[in-house]
């Protein structure tokens, strides 16, 4: 458990230490490997991988998951960007 939870420690510091564009990027950088583990243990056969391996695919959807998570939780903790254009509107 404390493996765990130092994991998570580092991965909300890097969130944080990055810029909201890149921190953007990183979120669907992480979107698409958990995409991946989720597929992967998806067409694990129960039988035909060791217990081990088992654990280990478990593992990585769940660790997949938690710093999507922490990702997503550090942007939405930073102020909007909001961009605004100024629109003339005349009706001649």
């Amino acid at each position: 458990m404390n493996e765990m939870l130092a994991l998570l420690g580092m991965i909300q510091e890097d969130a944080a230490a990055l810029a909201t564009g890149d921190l953007r990027a990183e979120i669907q950088v992480h979107l698409d490997v958990f995409a991946k583990y989720v597929e992967d243990f998806k067409n694990l056969q129960l039988g035909a991988v060791s217990f081990e391996e088992m654990i280990s695919a478990t593992d990585s959807v769940l660790v997949g998951a938690l710093a999507t998570a922490l990702f997503v939780r550090e942007l939405t903790t930073r102020p909007a960007d909001h961009q605004f254009a100024q629109v003339r509107i005349s009706f001649n």
